[in-house]
């Protein structure tokens, strides 16, 4: 006979209590592993060591809490090594959370978990039509002031765009078509530093959107091939504290004559299956 009393697995460790300038969602990377290549930074002979990944996560974890930030962790489930990369959860606006579409069926058993964790931190739990096939959520999609930057090709339809200006009230958007299989999300192509400044890949996109991007982003900081390559665009800010795996001199010397520091954590596991510190956590809420 089953347990009736038993208490189920916790989804979350805690509810968005929003009494931080600003929370973050982290999924703890107990099954973390390349079990699978999906974009070019996956080899299958070349595999994470969970127990270094686990220490660097962890790190990572505290290292953001310190900040004062709200940090709230999502349990895994075995079976989806990459779901620890939170930024591809979905996109979070407010008290709604779209949950993402994925791409590949490596990852498509993640979007129940997600969409169950969106529900468990008592957010309204969006679930995207039939017809848009792909959305991998904030890894693809950004405010920055009164527009939205999306991301779409490798990863996220195009078409989805439209469906998540109307969510947020027919925001204006502004496409950033991915266009380098090495930069398949938008968030390894444009970081948002502030309602002045950001980061925008020159390499990621086509002339004409980082043309349109750049005249909107009043203080943009131009990444070039290899700080693209760095994953510099791929950070977490909280106030005027950047995490990043690795800042190349002429980053970090823009983000610190713009009076940011710039904290270096090392990620080098999780860049195995491609992603650093910004796939890892996923904005719940502030600036």
């Amino acid at each position: 006979m089953p347990d009736t009393d038993a208490t189920p697995d916790p989804i979350v460790t805690a509810t968005i209590q929003r009494n931080a300038p600003v929370g973050f969602l982290l999924a703890r990377p107990s099954y973390f592993a390349v079990e699978y290549e999906i974009n070019p930074y996956m080899h299958l002979e070349v595999q994470a060591d969970r127990a270094k990944a686990i220490t660097q996560w962890e790190t990572f974890r505290d290292r953001l809490a310190a900040t004062g930030a709200e940090v709230i962790v999502q349990e895994p489930i075995a079976g989806w090594p990459d779901l620890v990369f939170a930024n591809n959860a979905g996109f979070v606006h407010g008290n709604r959370g779209i949950v993402s579409r994925f791409r590949h069926p490596e990852r498509e058993g993640e979007a129940p978990h997600d969409e169950a964790t969106f529900r468990a931190l008592g957010l309204e739990a969006i679930v995207l039509p039939d017809e848009i096939t792909a959305f991998e959520g904030a890894a693809d999609a950004v405010v920055f002031g009164d527009k939205l930057i999306v991301g779409h090709g490798p990863r996220s339809d195009e078409k989805a765009k439209h469906h998540i200006a109307d969510l947020l009230g027919g925001i204006e958007i502004i496409d950033m078509p991915l266009v380098d299989e090495r930069f398949y999300h938008l968030d390894l192509a444009f970081l948002r530093v502030s309602d002045e400044i950001a980061l925008v890949s020159e390499v990621a996109t086509t002339p004409e959107a980082f043309a349109a991007i750049t005249s909107h982003v009043p203080d943009p900081i131009v990444l070039d091939l290899d700080d693209t390559l760095a994953f510099c665009a791929n950070s977490v800010v909280v106030d005027r504290t950047i995490f990043m795996h690795v800042a190349t001199p002429r980053v970090r010397a823009a983000l610190e004559q713009r009076g940011y520091e710039v904290v270096e954590h090392d990620v080098s596991e999780f860049l195995k299956a491609g992603g650093s510190v910004g796939c890892m956590s996923l904005q719940l809420y502030g600036h």
